[in-house]
C-alpha cells in the first residue's frame, strides 16, 4: 500500500484503510514501515517532504526510476547493480552485493562523529583548566611556573587527545550534528571543575598538613621543589 501524494491524502492500493485517510500525509511518511506500489514521483516527493520536516534521508536505489530520488535525498546509495542513471544519480555507488554495508558505514561514521565530539570536549576543558587553575594559583599564592613545564604539559596534552582515537565510543542511535552550545558548555563545565580541584590540591598541598596526615607520607609544605612537582604531576 502506497500514499497518493498528488494531489490529496488518499491512499492506493486494491484496499483502502479509511482509518488512516485523515492522518497528515507527512506524519504517514514518518509512521510508515514502507512504500509499495509507488511511482518515481512519490518517491520524489517522500524524500522531500522528509527533509522539510528536518530529517536526514538517505535513498537507495538500482533504476533509472529511483534517479530522481536519489539526486534529491542527503545521501543517495547505488547498489551493486545499479543502472548507469542511478549511478550517477547518487552519492556512494556500493561494490558489494547486500545492503549490510550500509548499516556498517553509519554505525562507523557515528561512532567517529562521538570520537570528534570527545575530543572538541577534552581540548575545550583541559585548556579551561590550565588556563583557570594557573592563574588562581598564581594570583592567590604568587606563585610562580616555569615556562618549561607548561612546554611538557601541552606536548602530554596533545598525546592524550590523540588517544581519544581510539575510544570505545556507542554510536548514536539518531542522526549526529554539532551542537555547539552543548559541546562547549560541557567543556566549561568539566574545566572549571578541574581547575577547582587543581586549586584545592596545591592549598591542601601547600598551606595545610593533609597529605602528611591522611596518607602518612612527607608533608611538602613550604619546599617549591616539591610543590611544583606536585602540582605538575596533578
Amino acid at each position: 500500500m502506497g500514499t497518493n501524494l498528488y494531489p490529496s491524502s488518499t491512499l492506493l492500493g486494491q484496499s483502502k484503510d479509511e482509518s488512516i485517510a485523515s492522518i497528515p500525509v507527512e506524519e504517514l511518511i514518518e509512521k510508515a514501515d514502507g512504500f509499495a506500489g509507488v511511482f518515481p514521483e512519490h518517491k520524489y516527493e517522500i524524500v522531500k517532504k522528509l527533509q522539510v520536516r528536518k530529517h536526514i534521508c538517505g535513498m537507495t536505489g538500482d533504476g533509472v526510476n529511483d534517479a530522481p530520488a536519489l539526486k534529491k535525498a542527503d545521501i543517495g546509495i547505488a547498489v551493486a547493480d545499479a543502472t548507469d542513471a542511478a549511478r550517477s544519480a547518487s552519492d556512494i555507488v556500493l561494490t558489494e552485493p547486500g545492503l549490510s554495508v550500509i548499516i556498517s558505514a553509519v554505525l562507523t561514521s557515528r561512532a567517529i562523529f562521538q570520537r570528534m565530539k570527545n575530543s572538541t570536549i577534552y581540548a575545550v576543558s583541559i585548556t579551561i583548566r590550565i588556563v583557570m587553575g594557573f592563574m588562581l594559583i598564581a594570583l592567590i599564592w604568587k606563585f610562580d611556573f616555569s615556562p618549561f613545564m607548561v612546554l611538557i604539559i601541552a606536548i602530554l596534552n596533545d598525546g592524550t587527545i590523540m588517544t581519544i582515537s581510539k575510544d570505545r565510543v556507542k554510536p548514536s542511535p539518531v542522526p549526529d550534528s554539532w551542537k555547539l552550545k552543548e559541546i562547549f558548555a560541557t567543556g566549561v563545565v568539566l574545566g572549571t571543575y578541574m581547575a577547582i580541584i587543581t586549586v584545592v590540591f596545591f592549598y591542601l598541598a601547600s598551606d595545610t598538613d593533609f597529605f602528611s596526615d591522611t596518607f602518612n607520607v612527607k608533608s611538602i609544605r613550604g619546599n617549591q621543589n616539591e610543590l611544583i612537582s606536585a602540582l605538575y604531576v596533578k
